[in-house]
């Protein structure tokens, strides 16, 4: 999916709002390898020009190669 920021930060707080689960795939800025998530929203926080995702980790899944 290739939205406008705030459109992914819209369907986020609507996912926090309506206690949603989602899922998603992470890659930290220097590995190579990416993982999936699962994930229950905790909330949306935008702090000095970042935003940030609060979340649970509801199950973990293998990363993959």
């Amino acid at each position: 999916m290739n939205l406008p920021i705030f459109e992914y930060l819209w369907q986020l707080a609507q996912a926090v709002h309506y206690k949603k689960i989602v899922h998603f795939q992470y890659c930290r800025e220097f590995d190579e390898v990416s993982s999936e998530r699962i994930v229950k929203l905790g909330g949306v926080i935008f702090s000095e020009y970042y935003f940030y995702l609060v979340a649970y980790q509801t199950k973990k899944v293998i990363s993959r190669d």
